[in-house]
């Protein structure tokens, strides 16, 4: 139990490691006080708007995707004619 409790500690160890290498969070991770607080609510802002932005453009292009579809139904449907028949 014990050498599972210092392979945990070793993998967390490099996970802090890892995430510390970018510059962003070491920044961060050096304020103090209110900036500290400040600094992670814009980062998480910044982070919502980047999110909500895909969001919108993935529905935006379900959505044109559905027009699509329906055009081209609705012009197979009212538009081409069949060989047997004539306008």
């Amino acid at each position: 139990m014990d050498n599972l409790e210092q392979k945990f500690k070793q993998l967390e160890q490099q996970a802090e490691v890892q995430t510390s290498k970018l510059p962003l969070v070491t920044a961060i991770k050096r304020l103090k006080g209110w900036q500290k607080i400040a600094a992670v609510v814009v980062v998480g802002v910044v982070l919502f708007a980047i999110v909500q932005f895909v969001v919108n453009l993935l529905v935006g292009i379900v959505t044109l995707g559905i027009f699509v579809l329906l055009v081209s139904f609705l012009y197979r449907l009212f538009f081409k004619t069949d060989r047997g028949q004539s306008l």
